[in-house]
């Protein structure tokens, strides 16, 4: 019983390493996963920190109407670039999946045409096999009445 219990404690050692290690692991990938959203995250809010202080100058100035409409025009501008950018990688994917489609489609006469040669076969085979049958019991019964000869 003690060297039981000791099995049963090197068991439940190793199920705690086990369990750690892969905690451990996960835990290092999420680390990783985090780190890698915050580095996109200042990044990101370094952009608008100077997009805020442009603004700011700006409005420091004092700009005029008109200045100030040229700057919404190329924001909107930018806006609207970007948003044919998505919108053409959409169209693209859309397109692909299109094609992968339209090619499924093109092979199912082929499949088909398989699957009625299958048939074909299968009834073949089932035919061959009891005409085998038949020849087989054909020639035990001539074996049989050989040896009663």
């Amino acid at each position: 019983t003690k060297h039981a219990l000791h099995v049963t404690l090197s068991e439940r050692l190793e199920f705690l390493e086990t369990t750690l290690g892969d905690s451990a692991n996960r835990h290092s990938v999420e680390l990783e996963m985090l780190k890698s959203s915050q580095a996109k995250h200042e990044s990101l809010h370094g952009k608008h920190s100077k997009d805020i202080e442009a603004m700011k100058s700006m409005q420091s100035q004092h700009l005029t109407v008109v200045e100030r409409v040229g700057t919404l025009e190329r924001l909107v501008e930018d806006l609207n670039d970007r948003h044919d950018q998505d919108n053409g990688s959409a169209h693209s994917k859309c397109d692909k999946l299109h094609g992968r489609l339209a090619s499924m489609e093109a092979a199912l006469p082929a499949i088909a045409e398989l699957k009625k040669s299958h048939a074909s076969l299968a009834s073949d085979k089932a035919n061959l096999e009891l005409h085998h049958a038949t020849m087989k019991e054909r020639f035990e019964a001539l074996e049989s009445h050989t040896r009663d000869a």
